[in-house]
């Protein structure tokens, strides 16, 4: 298979039994020896494990088409996440270890997007930044604004960012949701 085409993150790729997402990917030739390989991190779609992969010419994966359907979060119960698919308002259950990372951007009544191969849910994306409200938070002291300096608040869905001091508890800001850092101020 040819190796150009690991040239985006997200890519899906089927490769050893495996559905498995591109993290990063860096072109590198070998000097002396001649050749190209790409050094990837890859995030296996079903169990969550990433591991990192060194693929040259001969390797042998394919790129897969996913069909991409809107969707609403609902809730949660246990490991498990309900959905609601806007085109047909059919209820999807994923499990937590395709959710991964991605829970802590998910709050009821988000939409977002459901990846599937052969019918079956097997990631979600995101909106790039998400509006969270902030439940905790500790005042700002008088005096600490000559630096720019940061606090760490909680937000509604219990993740901890480092926003400015600012940031109130009450307030609703942007966080970013590939790098998961303070983006603004909303409310």
């Amino acid at each position: 298979m040819d190796i150009n085409i690991l040239k985006k993150n997200g890519l899906i790729i089927q490769w050893k039994d495996g559905l498995w997402e591109v993290k990063y990917f860096e072109h590198t030739r070998r000097p002396g020896r001649g050749g190209v390989f790409v050094k990837t991190k890859l995030k296996n779609l079903e169990t969550g494990e990433v591991i990192t992969k060194n693929f040259i010419e001969a390797d042998n994966f394919k790129p897969v088409e996913l069909r991409r359907l809107s969707a609403v979060y609902l809730y949660q119960k246990g490991d498990f996440f309900s959905f609601m698919l806007l085109p047909d308002y059919e209820e999807v259950i994923i499990p937590q270890k395709v959710i991964g990372e991605n829970e802590k951007f998910l709050k009821e009544g988000q939409e977002l997007e459901i990846l599937f191969f052969e019918n079956k849910p097997v990631n979600i994306v995101l909106p790039k930044k998400v509006a969270l409200k902030v439940v905790e938070a500790p005042e700002a002291i008088k005096g600490d604004s000559a630096t720019g300096p940061t606090k760490i608040v909680i937000l509604e869905t219990g993740i901890k960012v480092s926003t400015p001091i600012f940031v109130k508890q009450g307030e609703t800001i942007l966080i970013n949701t590939e790098t998961g850092q303070y983006v603004e101020r909303v409310s």
